[in-house]
């Protein structure tokens, strides 16, 4: 069973198509704390079948994950689905939308959790909205601070 998770969503102070092209090269979750490391299979160009390998921080359990591109819109929304070397699948949306000048980041999630009791599972989901709330800050402070060139 997938289970939704609602996510806060964050303004940044950038352009969306600097957002959206930061933020969808998944190379770059590393920067901002998504994931530990994070490296593209495959060549050619970004979209709807691109595949990263990932490890998570050690602080989500230092685990690798395949992570696939599954729906791509410039520069207003991409989804992804992730699945976890212990079987955890991630669904993930997020929308762009420009605001006068600056980016609205509108992530939603669904997980599906297999063998995990209820309590677990909303243990689980607690954890992750933390700490995705976290890594948008992470992301809004690292785009904003043009430590990244997007162009």
């Amino acid at each position: 069973m997938r289970t939704r998770v609602l996510l806060d969503d964050v303004l940044i102070d950038r352009r969306v198509e600097d957002v959206f092209a930061f933020l969808t090269d998944m190379t770059n979750s590393p920067t901002w704390g998504r994931t530990r490391s994070t490296k593209r299979l495959g060549d050619g160009p970004l979209g709807v079948g691109s595949l990263f390998m990932e490890m998570e921080p050690a602080e989500d359990g230092g685990q690798s994950k395949e992570t696939e591109i599954t729906e791509f819109e410039p520069p207003t929304f991409f989804s992804y689905r992730s699945v976890s070397e212990t079987g955890v699948e991630e669904f993930a949306e997020v929308s762009f939308q420009e605001l006068d000048g600056r980016t609205r980041v509108q992530p939603t999630a669904e997980v599906h959790i297999s063998g995990m009791s209820q309590d677990k599972e909303q243990a689980f989901i607690k954890e992750m909205q933390i700490g995705v709330r976290a890594i948008l800050d992470n992301l809004k402070s690292v785009l904003e601070e043009g430590k990244e060139d997007t162009s």
